[in-house]
C-alpha cells in the first residue's frame, strides 16, 4: 500500500483520497475528483468516524480503515450525510448555547468558558 501526505488534510491510499471534511459528502467529492474518496471527521482521541461515497469499489474503503487503525485509531463508518458526526453535534451545542444566551440563562462569557473547559 502507498500512502502519500497531499496536503494538510488529504492522504493519498494508493488510489483513494482520505480526506478531512468540514462537511462536504464523499459523494459529491467523489464526483468532482473523479476517484474514490473517503472523508474524515477527526473526534478527539483515538477514534475517527469515516464516510464513502457510494461509487467507491469496496477495497477503497478497506484501505482507508486499514491504513487508519494502522495508526491506532478505532474506525466508525458512518451513511455519508452532510455534516457527518462532530459538525452535526457541534451545530446542536452551538443552537443550543445560542438559545442560553437568548433566554438569560448565562452570560456569553459563562458560555463560552462552559464550552472551552467543561
Amino acid at each position: 500500500m502507498k500512502v502519500e501526505k497531499k496536503s494538510d488534510g488529504v492522504t493519498e491510499i494508493d488510489d483513494v483520497l482520505l480526506i478531512e471534511t468540514q462537511g462536504e459528502m464523499a459523494q459529491a467529492l467523489a464526483t468532482r475528483l473523479a476517484r474514490p474518496v473517503v472523508v474524515i471527521d477527526k473526534m478527539a482521541g483515538k477514534v475517527v468516524t469515516i464516510a464513502a461515497a457510494a461509487v467507491n469499489p469496496d477495497s477503497a474503503t478497506h484501505k482507508a480503515i486499514y491504513y487508519l487503525q494502522q495508526q491506532g485509531k478505532t474506525v466508525l463508518q458512518i451513511a455519508d450525510y452532510p455534516g457527518m458526526l462532530i459538525w452535526r453535534t457541534v451545530a446542536m451545542i452551538i443552537n443550543e448555547a445560542l438559545d442560553a444566551l437568548q433566554k438569560g440563562v448565562a452570560s456569553e462569557q459563562d458560555i463560552d468558558t462552559a464550552m472551552r473547559l467543561g
